[in-house]
């Protein structure tokens, strides 16, 4: 099938931009925008190249992709439609085959040296992980491996490797804040547990300490500001969700991700319904994070996905091509996720965080869904993570050494209107 659209740069003011088709087989077609423009029209260029196609009764799967240039930094926004995960997955891999074939063996590599310095057989922790994969995960895994030519083994490796190796080797920070004219609530979290002795790993505890520190009475706090306080030579990305707004801010670089430049999305770029919350102009809830890793070029293929599903919320998540369960994200509803790997347990017998978060993204709206589906919820490996809703902020301490299911250790701050 060919789909051929002319349309004139001439409409979009201070943009250059073209509409390709991508073909993807009888039932799946996908159109990617590529435009170097201010983001203040961002959305303006995707939502009417939107219209454009829903005005064709198309059958099959849509997926749009705007690959931007904001303020120096290149960040691929890729929007993902439908319920089909083989075709999210298919469509995600085809258009992004040249990256993850460029990513992938890097990746994969540094997956390897770091098990081998741990002992971890990479191969057997694999293959007794991937059976606890859901369902719906194999398939976009298994669509990914097919849309960008790769095997999938490869895909699991990439896809598993956090929740197998551990902390090593990221030094992550999280932060979320509740924040009112006369009051301010936190939650922090870094990578180690904080019943760990010795000096943590990568400064962790004083990064930690940094987050937490005292501010002065009635101090407006910067998220901004507070990531700088956690800036380390490998951040490669740092990130500032508002969930009241709907706003995301980010920072992508090659080193000290958070003090450099920082490019905000809007609501309106990423999600189709969002309803800011306006009941108290003076409230702000966030969560903010930034994410290290010891190989720089990473920052290079920073990745927005946008799912826009038929059933249950659409979300959006950062991360990079091939992965498919990144480690921060927002929905629709305002939830946001931030996760920080920790010490080296994990269970056989647990489902892969990452891909238990991004399903919360999916389908929960509130902190109080999140807190009780997770009480019982078997996870596959040692994690701390920060999640900001409308309704409270909470850390959670993950632990399967400890506790086979559950939050083993946490704090949680709700919203008092």
């Amino acid at each position: 099938m060919t789909i051929d659209y002319s349309l004139t740069p001439n409409c979009i003011p201070g943009g250059k931009w073209a509409l390709a088709p991508y073909d993807f087989g009888s039932q799946h077609i996908g159109v990617a925008i590529q435009c170097e423009m201010p983001i203040s029209v961002i959305s303006r260029v995707y939502h009417f190249a939107l219209g454009l196609l829903m005005m064709i009764p198309l059958l099959g799967h849509l997926i749009a992709v705007i690959d931007a240039k904001i303020n120096g930094q290149s960040i691929k926004i890729i929007h993902l439609y439908g319920d089909d995960p083989y075709a999210v997955g298919k469509a995600h891999g085809k258009q992004l085959k040249e990256r993850i074939q460029l990513l992938f063996p890097v990746v994969i590599s540094e997956a390897r040296m770091f098990a081998d310095m741990k002992g971890i057989d990479l191969a057997k922790s694999i293959e007794a992980l991937a059976p606890k994969i859901p369902e719906s995960f194999q398939q976009e895994l298994k669509g990914l491996a097919d849309g960008a030519q790769i095997s999938y083994e490869d895909a699991l490796i990439v896809n598993l490797f956090p929740d197998i190796l551990g902390a090593e080797p990221y030094a992550c920070s999280a932060l979320g804040i509740i924040q009112k004219p006369n009051s301010l609530d936190r939650v922090a979290a870094t990578n180690h547990f904080r019943g760990s002795t010795g000096q943590g790993y990568l400064g962790s505890h004083e990064r930690l300490e940094a987050l937490e520190r005292k501010l002065p009475e009635g101090k407006r706090v910067s998220c901004k500001g507070m990531m700088k306080d956690v800036d380390r030579k490998e951040t490669i990305t740092a990130i500032v969700f508002d969930s009241l707004k709907g706003t995301v801010r980010i920072s992508a670089a090659r080193t000290h991700a958070a003090s450099r430049s920082w490019t905000t999305l809007q609501a309106s770029d990423l999600f189709e319904n969002f309803t800011p919350h306006t009941s108290s102009p003076d409230l702000r809830i966030k969560l903010a994070r930034t994410f290290d890793y010891p190989y720089p070029e990473l920052a290079d293929e920073t990745v927005v996905f946008v799912h826009h599903p038929k059933t249950g919320h659409e979300f959006m998540t950062v991360g990079w091509a091939g992965f498919v369960a990144p480690p921060s994200g927002m929905n629709n509803q305002g939830l946001a996720f931030a996760m920080t790997a920790s010490e080296n347990n994990t269970s056989p017998e647990g489902t892969p965080n990452f891909m238990l978060f991004r399903e919360a993204l999916h389908h929960f709206a509130t902190l109080n869904e999140v807190v009780s589906n997770y009480e019982k919820t078997p996870f596959a490996a040692s994690m701390n993570v920060a999640v900001a809703a409308r309704d409270g902020i909470a850390r959670f301490e993950i632990d399967p050494k400890r506790k086979k299911e559950g939050v083993v250790d946490g704090q949680r701050i709700n919203l008092k209107d």
